[in-house]
């Protein structure tokens, strides 16, 4: 997929202007692949998948440090950022041919976290109280929040990418990061780019299906987190039968709550066993094992500060 640069053609894109989508995986190996992704393919240029912000040229030039760079945001896995952000630094040094851009559109964060955090709440209020149905019923609710602000940031952040590539400002092999779920930006570029060559890859997906293919065949299915198929679903806009929201709803309530939040868990093998096993139950299944964990003296204090997964 190399592309030659400096050929325009008319409406500002290029006649071998080509944009590969890379969806990924927060995890330190796929960093690794990423890498091998990029020596494969050597994009002209890698649009992050995050608000850009002022000093990150600063850092990728060695100006500041990524621990400076890092200081007064929040990040929901610092340390898989750290070492994203170094592997971008390093790649820098090594490719500065490469042009690496931040874009992502913010939309009102302000008023999404508060809603996020009174569903966060609204759900450890039930799990405090043992109402099984109601902790479902706000698991669900979070889920279809999310999936309407994805909906829009999709779009915008699609056609910004598409606006760029039009005035000729974004050239050549254009590496387009996206998470895991974010497949409708896909939809939209190639709806917005319709005389471009749109491309996708699961990279990381298509890894851990090869790696796991003798053991799962046919059922590989059973490892797609219920958290995000929900949201699979909301963003799709399929019609889908209550008894399967819930259903879904449960599973993804069961998995948040025998899930930790440490960074090194959420990358590993025991979450996707956890994930198999919670596939497999059935909604009263959910109901039995969510009651044996309520039931232990210890939950409600843990689950002052739940978070969905």
């Amino acid at each position: 997929m190399n592309v030659e640069k400096g050929k325009e053609t008319k409406g500002g894109t290029e006649s071998n202007t080509k944009v590969i989508i890379l969806y990924t995986a927060h995890t330190s190996a796929f960093l690794k692949q990423f890498k091998e992704f990029i020596d494969k393919n050597q994009p002209n240029l890698i649009i992050l998948e995050e608000d850009k912000k002022a000093t990150f040229q600063q850092m990728l030039e060695g100006k500041i440090s990524v621990k400076q760079y890092m200081q007064g945001y929040i990040y929901a896995m610092p340390q898989f950022t750290k070492k994203r952000y170094e592997f971008l630094v390093k790649l820098h040094k090594e490719k500065p041919e490469i042009k690496i851009e931040q874009f992502e559109p913010s939309i009102e964060m302000e008023v999404r976290n508060v809603i996020r955090n009174q569903i966060n709440m609204d759900i450890a209020l039930n799990i405090a109280k043992g109402d099984f149905e109601g902790a479902v019923r706000e698991t669900i609710n979070f889920a279809k929040s999310e999936s309407d602000w994805l909906k829009v940031e999709e779009e915008m952040r699609a056609k910004g990418i598409a606006e760029k590539i039009r005035k000729g400002e974004w050239k050549g092999c254009i590496l387009v990061e996206a998470g895991a779920t974010h497949t409708r930006v896909g939809h939209f570029l190639k709806k917005y780019l319709n005389d471009v060559d749109v491309s996708s890859s699961h990279l990381f997906k298509e890894t851990i299906q090869e790696a796991l293919k003798d053991r799962y065949g046919s059922q590989l299915h059973m490892l797609y987190p219920p958290p995000q198929e929900l949201k699979r679903l909301y963003l799709s806009e399929r019609k889908v039968s209550e008894e399967r929201e819930k259903l879904l709803g449960a599973r993804a309530l069961i998995l948040s709550m025998i899930t930790s939040r440490n960074e090194e868990e959420l990358g590993s093998v025991d979450i996707i066993k956890k994930i198999e096993m919670v596939n497999k139950l059935s909604y009263e299944e959910c109901r039995k094992l969510f009651n044996e964990i309520v039931s232990k003296e210890r939950v409600p204090a843990e689950f002052k500060q739940f978070k969905p997964l």
